[in-house]
């Protein structure tokens, strides 16, 4: 799936309550139906970024998740990277999957974005309804990939498993 398939089959914004816990049963029905799915998006990727303690991790300040920024054109300049990322889906590495795939530290998945590298990001579409300010600043939709379970990368020839 590409960016902007994602970005059409997945309105941006359900205009939801921010937490899931004030959902109605209608809302729960709209990210229900989607949130059971896994895609793999083709893109490149503009940051990496570890982020800080979150509810979701159990406010650990060192099991933290790891946002990634995936879009479908990317720029050497680090800067403009940073401004495409308003169009961009967040994709997240979670503690778990860091565990068993070192290779996801953000550190080498901001080397991908660096070198404009081509990736194929797998995993599972999760709506995230607390960031209606960050759409077209740091976000392009509400909907994410939470967590990835896959990442490969283009080496010019053929996909490889990171």
């Amino acid at each position: 799936m590409t960016i902007a398939e994602f970005k059409t089959q997945l309105k941006p914004n359900l205009k939801t309550p921010t937490r899931r816990e004030n959902f109605t049963q209608e809302d729960l029905g709209k990210v229900e139906l989607h949130e059971k799915k896994c895609v793999t998006i083709t893109a490149f990727v503009l940051r990496a970024v570890k982020q800080g303690a979150e509810s979701a991790n159990c406010g650990s300040k060192t099991r933290t998740d790891i946002h990634v920024w995936l879009y479908s054109k990317t720029s050497q300049d680090k800067d403009e990277r940073n401004k495409l990322r308003s169009y961009a889906i967040v994709a997240e590495v979670t503690p778990r999957w860091l565990d068993d795939h070192p290779d996801w530290a953000h550190i080498k998945l901001e080397k991908l974005a660096r070198d404009r590298i081509k990736v194929k990001v797998s995993g599972w579409i999760m709506y995230d309804p607390e960031h209606p300010p960050h759409l077209g600043k740091t976000r392009g939709t509400l909907w994410e990939l939470h967590p990835i379970t896959k990442i490969e990368a283009w080496n010019g020839s053929a996909w490889n498993a990171m």
